[in-house]
């Protein structure tokens, strides 16, 4: 599917690899993969998965003993750029996420851009049916702050603001969430070719063609 939707950057979740026991993805179109771990167990995990075609040096990475975010950084021509990969908890993701972009701002160098499942909806009104969220009005203000000072906004709301579309059915709930986000820098990036593709499986941007 990668491959097939000509994806540059791919950021999985859930890979459910070992520490230890991450195995060789020799893939003929992904020759650069990077994994979070979980140290205790093989549950959670994340992956970056980087096209052959495109020419990120990659410099250096950070991942956290838990499995649930990767980061690298690296050269793009002359530009430097950060990944980033989450996988939020399903409890107290506000303060989890917080934590982790704090994180992520002392790692970061360059253009941010971040992915992944943060298992909440940050915008109720437009990321769920029922326009509510499990999370309290001022812990997810305290999240959008957290992204604001790292220059990010949410790709599929600059783009759709009055659009609706969404990443999970919870059975428990009887309601549509939009969970799975990407986060771009709010000023431009430079030429880089590729599309930018969400975890959900949904294209909502170009990285920049």
């Amino acid at each position: 599917m990668m491959r097939k939707q000509q994806v540059s950057v791919a950021m999985l979740q859930e890979t459910h690899y070992r520490e230890g026991h991450t195995p060789r993805l020799n893939h003929l179109c992904y020759n650069q993969w990077f994994h979070g771990v979980s140290s205790s167990s093989a549950s959670k995990g994340v992956s970056i998965a980087l096209h052959k075609n495109f020419p990120l040096h990659v410099l250096s990475s950070q991942t956290d003993p838990d499995g649930r975010f990767i980061f690298i950084k690296g050269n793009l021509g002359s530009q430097m750029f950060t990944f980033g990969n989450i996988y939020a908890p399903n409890t107290s993701q506000s303060v989890w996420l917080i934590k982790t972009l704090n994180v992520l701002r002392d790692f970061a160098e360059g253009l941010v851009i971040l992915g992944g499942d943060c298992n909440l909806t940050l915008y109720p009104l437009l990321d769920s049916s029922t326009g509510s969220s499990s999370s309290s009005n001022v812990a997810l203000s305290r999240v959008r702050g957290s992204l604001e000072a790292l220059g990010l906004v949410d790709s599929w709301w600059a783009l759709n603001p009055q659009l609706k579309d969404y990443s999970f059915f919870s059975a428990a709930h009887r309601s549509y969430q939009r969970l799975d986000y990407i986060f771009v820098p709010i000023r431009p990036c430079p030429p880089v070719s590729g599309p930018l593709w969400a975890p959900s499986y949904c294209r909502i941007m170009p990285l920049c063609t």
